[in-house]
């Protein structure tokens, strides 16, 4: 299984839903942070622990604030915007992706994607 430098942020109000994508991406082999709390998320971003934030698009505290938080600190984060909604809440940040909740695949594949550029060794996946 392949290994990365950095960690995958997944913040979700939701706790259920936390703990199902968080189970998802840590069978893919990555170190998963979860929490529902933006001061929790932007400490592990602020400490350069996170490859890529993976966020609830609709939350007290928006994916957008925290995505702008987060660029203004780490500009080499991808970010994820993760939502029930069927279509994201516009206009979303240049070179953000925008998932559905439902679609756990295009999740897992986003989130690979997102994190290429943190993988540590060549092992064949």
């Amino acid at each position: 299984m392949p290994r990365y430098s950095k960690s995958v942020l997944l913040v979700d109000d939701n706790p259920a839903d936390r703990a199902l994508f968080g189970r998802d991406l840590s069978r893919l082999g990555f170190e998963v942070i979860q929490t529902g709390s933006v001061d929790e998320a932007m400490a592990a971003i602020v400490g350069g622990r996170v490859g890529c934030l993976v966020t609830d698009q609709l939350m007290s505290v928006s994916g957008h604030e925290l995505a702008s938080l987060a660029t203004g600190v780490r500009a080499d984060l991808g970010i994820i915007f993760l939502s029930g909604a069927s279509a994201p809440r516009l206009p979303i940040p240049e070179g953000t992706v925008f998932i559905q909740k439902d679609d756990r695949a295009g999740l897992r594949n986003a989130v690979l994607h997102c994190m290429k550029g943190w993988r540590i060794d060549a092992s064949p996946e």
